[in-house]
């Protein structure tokens, strides 16, 4: 399975897009490797109590909810205190988004818990479900095995083991490493 690290990022609603843009249509920047989400061009900023960041990438097509993907040691950076939650279930903590016609104030920010994207045949060649957990084994100088890592399923899912940038950081990993798994 190959590892794909995931760096902060943020995904809107719609009508949090219209918010932020005006009548800005969103455009493609590239490809992601999951079929049919994108990088945009357009970018955000994060203003959290101690800092800010600017640029953040917006990623499509639009999701039901807005949701900020950071690191903790963005977090840390940023003077707030996200939880670990898995993304697109919601929720997280009070952010203020900045984009060229207005902002907002809502609770989006948050740490994606680790996971792996698994293709629904995948899934059933190798007998995981939606929600198994997995152990993966990052090989290497600082090799690491993560523990509890969630599997994802679905039709058009191209596998793929999702850490952010502190966790790939910790144990040297790069993308499109080749990493184990195995059932905990």
């Amino acid at each position: 399975m190959s590892l794909e690290i995931s760096a902060r990022h943020i995904h809107l609603s719609e009508a949090d897009f219209t918010k932020l843009f005006g009548d800005q249509q969103i455009t493609k920047r590239n490809d992601l490797s999951q079929k049919g989400e994108f990088a945009a061009n357009q970018t955000v900023e994060v203003v959290g109590p101690d800092n800010r960041f600017k640029k953040v990438r917006v990623l499509g097509p639009f999701r039901a909810k807005s949701q900020l993907e950071l690191s903790k040691t963005d977090c840390f950076t940023l003077g707030i205190d996200a939880p670990i939650l898995l993304s697109g279930d919601g929720g997280g903590t009070h952010i203020k988004i900045v984009g060229p016609r207005d902002s907002f104030i809502k609770k989006i920010a948050m740490v994606a818990l680790r996971h792996i994207h698994l293709s629904t045949n995948s899934a059933k060649k190798h007998n995981f479900k939606n929600g198994d957990k997995m152990s993966v084994t990052i090989p290497g100088l600082r090799a690491t095995i993560y523990k509890d890592v969630v599997i994802r399923v679905e039709d058009n899912f191209v596998d793929s083991l999702h850490l952010d940038t502190d966790e790939a950081n910790a144990s040297d990993a790069r993308n499109g490493m080749v990493v184990t798994l195995a059932k905990d």
